[in-house]
């Protein structure tokens, strides 16, 4: 954190997460889960967090979030009932589950709050604490004086997911021969804008 409430926010993460199963109902292309240990479909290995946040206008607090992270796991298969088994589970000899990743993905939300006064101030400031309204909480370290933040007030908030509308893909087909084989066939997180407003009293 530095003055002018700006404060930055990172965290890493490192994970992994193997299974034999692709769930309850799942039936093994093997014949046995002894042979299915593989990565988890959620086993997305490494993530990414970082937020800043600044309250340096006056009365206006803004921040902003970017989050990536690596693809996600998916498997392999033919088209057809290689085994004739009447399950369409086949894998090619020697290819595990979930051997194929998909692309890693990232994305930027923003969050935008202005405050207007309404009143005038109605309470004192205490001894070296200023009351802001553009800072979390509206409390920050300040000087005796004490400006001093209106009992009521008009809050105007804007959010904006995926702030560069970029396109998250999901959905990789691993069907070997088909049309959409390691292609995408749905997109997520595409760019939302909410406006709220509120009043505090």
């Amino acid at each position: 954190m530095w003055k002018r409430g700006l404060s930055i926010y990172a965290a890493y993460y490192l994970a992994s997460a193997r299974s034999n199963t692709e769930g309850a109902f799942g039936v093994p292309a093997s014949g046995t889960p002894a042979t299915e240990w593989g990565p988890a479909d959620s086993d997305i290995r490494h993530r990414v967090a970082m937020s800043l946040y600044s309250s340096a206008i006056k009365n206006l607090a803004a921040s902003i979030s970017i989050l990536t992270s690596t693809g996600a796991p998916y498997t392999m298969r033919l088209s057809n009932d290689a085994n004739a088994d009447g399950l369409f589970n086949d894998r090619l000899a020697g290819v595990g589950r979930n051997t194929l990743r998909s692309p890693s993905q990232w994305n930027i939300n923003g969050s935008f709050t202005y405050s207007v006064g309404l009143s005038r101030p109605t309470a004192p400031s205490l001894p070296g604490i200023t009351i802001s309204s553009s800072g979390p909480g509206g409390v920050g370290a300040g000087s005796a004086e004490g400006a001093q933040a209106p009992r009521h007030r008009l809050m105007i908030n804007v959010t904006v997911n995926n702030l560069t509308n970029r396109a998250n893909y999901k959905g990789y087909s691993g069907i070997i021969g088909g049309p959409f084989f390691m292609k995408p066939t749905a997109v997520d997180g595409v760019r939302r804008v909410e406006l709220s407003v509120g009043f505090v009293f």
